[in-house]
């Protein structure tokens, strides 16, 4: 029997192989195999995840990735589902996904500007704080998102309790380490007492170990025994 060869395969058994591909390799090594890998690499099926983030990780492309998110976005026809943009984005990258990107479910940003307001959207990921406003935007724009993440980040408590109220179908809501609330306050706890997966452990209303100053005391070593 003949050795079967990768460049013989149909160009959608390819693409099926390269959905699972990260981006890196998607648009640097896949199309430079051969002329199958070249046409089956072009299909919009195998630019549905875009982890901008991971590509941050092995380049740098300077102040801005908006050429390389617009090509990215370009191939995919705005088929993408899952977007994580790097933390020096724009928020012209920004708005540029949430206009372009019509199949977006998932997306996860350094900061908050905008909210897409596709009706398939489910996932919203911030890695930075989010004040009265922004909050205010979630639920009014993402009344049905499912899946929310703001671990890590500064959400005053009026915020989290107008999102717990205006996001009611939340599967899983995760806010652990944030700095505005205590994770143990009954309040908050019957608020969301309707969300399956809540995640609330290391959140405190301050930064007790800022605000007392206990870290240069510990690094200069003028702290008290």
């Amino acid at each position: 029997m003949a050795e079967r060869r990768w460049e013989d395969l149909n160009c959608d058994c390819l693409a099926l192989v390269f959905e699972r591909v990260r981006l890196k390799h998607l648009m640097l090594d896949v199309p430079l195999v051969c002329k199958s890998w070249y046409k089956a690499h072009l299909s919009p099926r195998c630019w549905k995840n875009f982890d901008f983030l991971r590509f941050a990780d092995d380049f740098s492309f300077g102040s801005s990735y908006t050429n390389l998110i617009k090509f990215a976005v370009t191939r995919s026809c705005g088929t993408a589902t899952i977007v994580a943009l790097p933390d020096d984005c724009t928020f012209e990258d920004l708005n540029y996904i949430s206009e372009e990107c019509k199949a977006l479910k998932i997306l996860s940003v350094p900061y908050f500007d905008a909210t897409p307001e596709q009706s398939n959207f489910v996932g919203l990921f911030i890695n930075s704080g989010i004040d009265i406003e922004e909050a205010t935007s979630i639920v009014t724009n993402l009344p049905k998102i499912k899946y929310l993440s703001l671990r890590n980040c500064s959400v005053p408590r009026e915020c989290l309790i107008q999102i717990l109220n205006g996001c009611r179908d939340l599967v899983l809501f995760d806010v652990r380490d944030c700095i505005g609330f205590d994770e143990d306050e009954e309040e908050i706890l019957k608020i969301a007492s309707h969300i399956k997966n809540f995640r609330l452990q290391g959140s405190m209303l301050y930064d007790y170990y800022y605000e007392t100053g206990a870290d240069y005391e510990y690094f200069t070593g003028n702290g008290s025994d």
